[in-house]
């Protein structure tokens, strides 16, 4: 978040973004792919969470603190043999932890 003190963005403490499951499922109508992400911050995430899955980019808004949150929607995908979701894939918010920010999967299941 921007500091005004100092001047500059700084990290917000206890900030960690989680992909921590995904749906997917075929219809008639194509492929369709839903992820949960886990705010495990003590406080809401104020900010848009930009999470993309393959080249479609989905927003979260307001992250309810130490939930896991399914996207409202399923989004539509080109079939492929596996899926990668990456929260905030534009590395906007400053985490403690981008290492599980990305998920890649092919059927449906948690994220380790």
């Amino acid at each position: 978040e921007f500091n005004r003190e100092a001047g500059r963005m700084v990290p917000r403490p206890n900030i960690e973004l989680v992909v921590k499951h995904l749906e997917m499922f075929t219809t008639e109508r194509g492929t369709w792919v839903r992820p949960t992400i886990r705010n495990n911050c003590p406080q809401v995430i104020s900010d848009d969470i930009h999470v993309s899955i393959g080249r479609v980019v989905v927003t979260y808004a307001g992250l309810p603190p130490q939930t896991d949150a399914p996207l409202g929607y399923a989004v539509g995908v080109p079939a492929a043999d596996t899926y990668t979701v990456i929260v905030d894939y534009d590395r906007r918010i400053t985490e403690s932890n981008d290492g599980n920010n990305r998920c890649t999967r092919s059927t449906t299941g948690n994220c380790p």
